[in-house]
């Protein structure tokens, strides 16, 4: 593989930050202020105790398989056959998570920016900017996130500031 194909880590890593800060900040609160209402902060101390735990032993797994990821662990124990199930697995698994995040974006985008707009409408815009963004390759995208990345830290900081007033 070219290297000009490869990311390197700063990139992998703002470009997954970037991910998380916009569930986080778009969907996640909503969600566990629904579900859970008054106990919400002791949900999220559970869930990330929880986390920390499962964290600890998919560590311990791992230990025995350095520089493996799950699709060698898998052709290890069962063969090219488990291999090839739970490569098609991991396919449908993310093809169905891309597809739930971007329709939930697109939900919310709509409702708050574009409330008479149709679904379609907005989904072809920012499919668009995607697919003129991936004209240009893979590395601007990244690059482009590392630039980004400060941009929304700084403004999260400036918002949580500016609303502290009414916590």
């Amino acid at each position: 593989m070219d290297s000009d194909n490869k990311i390197g880590k700063k990139e992998a890593i703002y470009f997954l930050l970037i991910l998380i800060i916009n569930q986080i900040i778009l969907n996640i609160p909503k969600t566990i202020i629904q579900t859970t209402s008054t106990g919400s902060i002791l949900n999220l101390v559970e869930v990330g105790f929880l986390a920390f735990i499962i964290s600890i032993i998919i560590y311990k797994c791992f230990k025995n398989f350095k520089n493996s990821d799950i699709i060698d662990i898998s052709e290890y124990l069962g063969g090219r056959f488990l291999k090839t199930i739970i490569g098609i697995g991991y396919i449908i698994f993310f093809a169905l998570v891309i597809c739930t995040v971007i329709l939930k974006f697109i939900s919310i985008i709509k409702v708050i920016y574009f409330p008479k707009a149709p679904h379609l409408y907005v989904f072809l815009f920012f499919f668009i900017a995607i697919a003129v963004a991936n004209f240009f390759g893979k590395r601007s995208i990244l690059k482009t996130n590392a630039l980004i990345f400060p941009v929304i830290i700084l403004s999260l900081f400036v918002i949580l500031f500016g609303i502290s007033r009414t916590y």
